[in-house]
């Protein structure tokens, strides 16, 4: 994809993105609201990377590409989940489970801060946090949130999806497979690793062309199962769902 069409099908998703209101009632709106938050942060992500290559700053759009990696893991897996069970459990997973561990791994840096400087923090207890995200979260042990949480990590992503298999999904995991490898690669930009100022220098324009693509294709991709998803609860968004993978699918 080149950077025209991505400006009509990003359009095209925010346009019915801004047009749908959740039902906080229905049995399907964490999962449901799981899948639009993941999808917008990949676009919030897509849209750095481009302002980063008008800047020549290819160093941040190797870090931003990586964290886009791990946002279309977990988007599968929240698309993957609900399309199949068709229910809450993949929405509460994250937004409560999940969010408890990074609570509960926020609660472990308070304690961290007050070794180092000697003294308490004056921010808001954590286990009062996680208390108020649920009973259920908080009766639940820190190993079990951590699966929660780890669930949504790539490396589980590809676990589940071979023990699961699903022909819709298929051709998703056929661009997610070869992502696994650049995501290791883009490690070193992320952690300060020495091979990260070194390989600067061998930066050609065929992989700048190549990355933007990979955030092009990767976004039309997440927008088009997003409004695929929303179309159970509101059936007007399966043609722009569908309006979307034509304009895809007219550029291979």
């Amino acid at each position: 994809m080149n950077r025209v069409m991505d400006e009509k099908v990003s359009a095209l998703f925010y346009r019915a993105i801004e047009e749908i209101a959740l039902d906080e009632k229905s049995g399907s709106y964490q999962s449901l609201k799981s899948i639009i938050g993941v999808a917008t942060g990949l676009h919030n992500l897509k849209v750095a990377i481009i302002s980063c290559h008008k800047e020549n700053n290819i160093y941040s759009s190797n870090v931003l590409f990586r964290s886009l990696i791990e946002h279309y893991a977990k988007f599968l897996i929240l698309m993957y989940r609900y399309s199949s069970e068709n229910n809450n459990d993949v929405g509460k997973d994250n937004l409560i489970f999940a969010r408890a561990h990074e609570l509960k791994s926020y609660g472990n840096a308070l304690k961290l801060y007050k070794d180092l400087v000697g003294k308490d923090s004056s921010m808001v207890r954590y286990k009062k946090a996680i208390e108020k995200l649920s009973d259920e979260a908080a009766s639940k042990t820190s190993a079990e949130l951590k699966d929660a949480f780890d669930q949504f990590g790539y490396r589980n992503v590809a676990k589940y999806f071979e023990a699961n298999e699903n022909y819709f999904f298929k051709n998703k995991l056929e661009v997610f497979a070869p992502m696994m490898l650049e995501y290791s690669e883009l490690s070193t930009f992320v952690h300060a690793g020495p091979e990260a100022n070194d390989s600067g220098a061998d930066i050609s324009d065929a992989y700048v062309n190549r990355q933007l693509e990979n955030a092009f294709g990767l976004a039309a991709a997440v927008y088009s199962m997003t409004l695929l998803a929303l179309s159970r609860k509101h059936p007007e968004t399966f043609d722009i769902h569908r309006k979307i993978d034509e304009i895809v699918n007219s550029q291979t």
